[in-house]
């Protein structure tokens, strides 16, 4: 009897392993697909900056709108469960450093559209409430 409930404890852990190395293969992101977000998102805060004269980002916590200073889209970035990309993104306002999320989906055409802009951490300190 111990024997067996042993070796069923075995082959379902094995099987949850191999399950959660499946999931972690299918929500990989490749180089190029690394790659294509990170222009994505640069290309996007460069022309909203373009546009306002500066990058706006609504801080809900806050209730105001901060004016942020680009720095830099960090190299990591994860696609979620629904299909979306997600980077971080340093800026600066003011002695500051805030570390946004950005989240991108695939659009029909091919390219990436933004779905959603979170504020993640600011000097370090989670404020997403998530």
């Amino acid at each position: 009897m111990r024997i067996s409930k042993r070796f069923n404890l075995l082959i379902m852990s094995s099987l949850m392993t191999a399950a959660s190395l499946l999931v972690l293969a299918q929500q990989s992101v490749s180089p190029q697909q690394k790659a294509a977000v990170s222009k994505a998102i640069t290309d996007y805060v460069q022309r909203d900056q373009q546009l306002k004269g500066a990058f706006l980002v609504k801080d809900k916590k806050a209730g105001a709108v901060r004016e942020l200073k680009f720095d830099h889209v960090h190299s990591g970035v994860d696609k979620t469960a629904d299909g979306r990309y997600v980077a971080c993104v340093d800026f600066k306002q003011g002695n500051k450093v805030l570390d946004v999320d950005f989240y991108l989906k695939p659009a029909t055409s091919g390219e990436l559209q933004l779905s959603d802009i979170r504020i993640h951490k600011i000097d370090g300190k989670d404020v997403s409430g998530e």
